[in-house]
């Protein structure tokens, strides 16, 4: 536990071995990021299955968290997290070069075009079923270890 800014922050270490359901989480906002801004990603039944995974996400989080925050929090911290991932991958970086969404975007695993076509190559039923086995346990949403 930590004390910052007048709020207590707890550092939590997912051990359930089902996954850190806030990593989780972040990859597959990235990927609802690259969907939205990427026009040579695009792909419906991969942005119904990511936006069903993050509305499950959010009611774990939502029930299993020791801070209380309500729906339209969670909500308003999300869409902000989404906009920030969007200039991420959109618009001329620093040096006034377009970004790409094939590019690997720095700190995260891989490029958003690449983790879209890695979740539309996984079926429907498989990719219900990683999410059914994040969300598994009761316990607090955790960071890490992330991926």
């Amino acid at each position: 536990m930590e004390r910052k800014d007048g709020k207590i922050q707890i550092a939590t270490f997912d051990q359930s071995g089902h996954g850190a359901v806030l990593c989780v989480k972040g990859i597959y906002q990235l990927a609802r990021a690259a969907l939205d801004s990427c026009q040579d990603v695009e792909n419906e039944r991969v942005s119904r299955l990511v936006d069903e995974a993050l509305e499950r996400m959010d009611r774990f989080i939502l029930a299993n968290s020791i801070e209380p925050v309500t729906m339209s929090q969670m909500k308003e911290r999300n869409q902000a997290k989404l906009r920030k991932l969007r200039d991420d991958l959109s618009g001329p970086d620093a040096s006034g070069k377009l970004k790409s969404c094939k590019a690997d975007v720095p700190e995260r695993v891989q490029s958003p075009a690449r983790l879209v076509s890695a979740f539309d190559e996984t079926s429907d039923e498989e990719f219900r079923a990683k999410v059914d086995d994040l969300l598994l346990v009761p316990r607090l949403p955790a960071m890490n270890p992330c991926l």
